[in-house]
């Protein structure tokens, strides 16, 4: 587990594979902006209002800069479908994968399974019938939990 302060805000939320996802606050909102950004924008110019400021220069300079295209246009058509890694599921980073860099190891331990997928690696999978018990260990470890039920982070 990192180095924290005391009473971290975590969100947490349960993924479309029925597992719940636990995130530093922070995190879950930037990766739930850029799913937002993904889905929501038409064009180019809306999908770079839509990203964090950022992002959207990598992503940018990675897929056209590096390759020696041109940028779009702010009016161009944007589809998700642009943004190679993120139809393969490799785009946000899956937060599922990554709570083990934030949540005390006895939770994990005492809740978590490791599940394996065929395509994008390994992640904990835990069932949200201990939700309970895990926000008060939590609490315990100094960390605030809340529901992010309305963003989209995974």
């Amino acid at each position: 587990m990192a180095n924290r302060q005391s009473a971290d805000l975590v969100l947490y939320r349960v993924h479309p594979n029925g597992g719940l996802v636990f995130a530093d606050a922070t995190r879950a909102r930037r990766i739930a902006r850029i799913h937002k950004a993904i889905t929501k924008s038409s064009t180019w110019g809306a999908f770079l209002r839509a990203m964090p400021r950022d992002e959207y220069s990598r992503l940018v300079r990675e897929l056209f800069d590096d390759n020696e295209e041109p940028r779009p246009r702010s009016t161009d058509d944007f589809n998700g479908e642009q943004i190679p890694a993120y139809c393969d599921g490799d785009y946000p980073a899956w937060l599922q994968q990554e709570m083990d860099s934030l949540l005390p190891q006895d939770i994990l331990r005492d809740f978590a399974i490791r599940a394996d997928t065929s395509f994008n690696g390994c992640y904990w999978h835990i069932d949200p019938m201990h939700l309970k018990a895990i926000k008060q260990r939590l609490a315990k470890a100094g960390f605030v939990a809340k529901s992010g039920a309305r963003l989209t982070f995974y």
